[in-house]
């Protein structure tokens, strides 16, 4: 519910204090030259490999942070089942925001590299506004596994990417990715609730 608090929030400031003096559209000012990623190895305008470097690059250290660290097991505990978290000794709500503030921070990053190397300003939200529901569908596809991001997200990427193709060159609907997109979702989901209605009401399950 707070997402739209945040939307409006920073429409607002795009649209006031920050918006760059003389641009009739809600942007601010455009990013300085001197802050675009460099084109290490291809030199394509709005494109840089060191973008998806840092995407790689954050991924390995949320895995390490996960897998590795005592804040990683507190995070996933706490994810698993808060009271067993708390009966051994984790701040479990503390651990909620902590994990909350750390999503963000990961969301920052992504934006950052998406303002600087795609957009080149910061601009009103609604034209991003999907990128985090579609990233909640990832982390689902990913079984919430760090690594399984960079797979799962080049699909969805690729689907999306897709369907601006299949409008221009194709007389297949743009609607066949998001139904692509749900069937896939839905693949994924469905296992996890049989399994949940199957202990509900032990069926295939043990009985003692």
């Amino acid at each position: 519910m707070l997402n739209f608090i945040a939307v409006g929030v920073v429409g607002w400031l795009v649209q006031n204090p920050f918006r760059g003096e003389g641009n009739a559209a809600p942007n601010t000012e455009r990013i300085p030259e001197y802050v675009s990623l460099p084109g290490v190895v291809f030199d394509t305008s709005g494109f840089s490999i060191v973008g998806p470097g840092i995407a790689l690059a954050t991924v390995v250290v949320i895995s390490v942070v996960v897998e590795r660290s005592r804040f990683g097991y507190d995070m996933v505990t706490s994810g698993h089942q808060e009271s067993a978290a708390t009966y051994s000794g984790v701040d479990a709500e503390r651990t909620v925001v902590s994990t909350m503030t750390l999503s963000g921070m990961m969301a920052g990053i992504a934006g950052a590299v998406f303002a600087i190397m795609i957009q080149g300003c910061y601009t009103d939200l609604s034209g991003i506004g999907t990128y985090g529901f579609d990233a909640i569908a990832v982390s689902l596809l990913a079984a919430n596994n760090p690594i399984g991001i960079v797979p799962a997200g080049l699909l969805f990427g690729g689907l999306e990417s897709a369907g601006s193709h299949i409008g221009i060159y194709t007389d297949l609907p743009v609607q066949l990715i998001d139904g692509v997109i749900g069937l896939v979702i839905l693949f994924v989901a469905v296992p996890e609730l049989f399994r949940t209605a199957a202990v509900r009401t032990g069926v295939g399950g043990d009985r003692r």
